[in-house]
């Protein structure tokens, strides 16, 4: 399980697409929680047209938190599934600035998931 996050986690630092984060300054944390196993928490600092992720908590009142399961948290960042339909379907909790929740995919070269007809 920690495996699975930290390769998502070295991944999600180089697909981040610095000409759209542009002038962005925005502190996320990110809690990925499964039943009976410890909260892995790690946290994205974005700013100067540059993505950085460190585990655990650094900073007290980051602009956005955003919860889920490491299942979930695997099929946001493979393309799977959307932020859109996790939240509607109370997948993923997010808390602070919803706007900023909206469109973090489009600061990150995200696969596209394929599905066979």
């Amino acid at each position: 399980r920690e495996r699975i996050v930290d390769e998502i986690l070295s991944r999600m630092a180089t697909s981040f697409k610095p000409e759209v984060g542009g002038q962005l300054r925005a502190v996320i944390r990110w809690r990925i929680l499964d039943t009976d196993q410890p909260e892995i928490t790690f946290e994205m600092d974005i700013a100067d047209r540059a993505c950085r992720l460190t585990k655990g908590v650094a900073e007290p009142e980051p602009r956005l938190v955003l919860t889920m399961s490491t299942a979930d948290f695997a099929r946001l960042a493979s393309g799977n599934a959307t932020g859109t339909a996790l939240f509607m379907t109370g997948r993923l909790k997010a808390a602070g600035d919803l706007g900023l929740a909206v469109g973090l995919a489009s600061y990150f070269d995200i696969p596209v998931a394929s599905h066979a007809l």
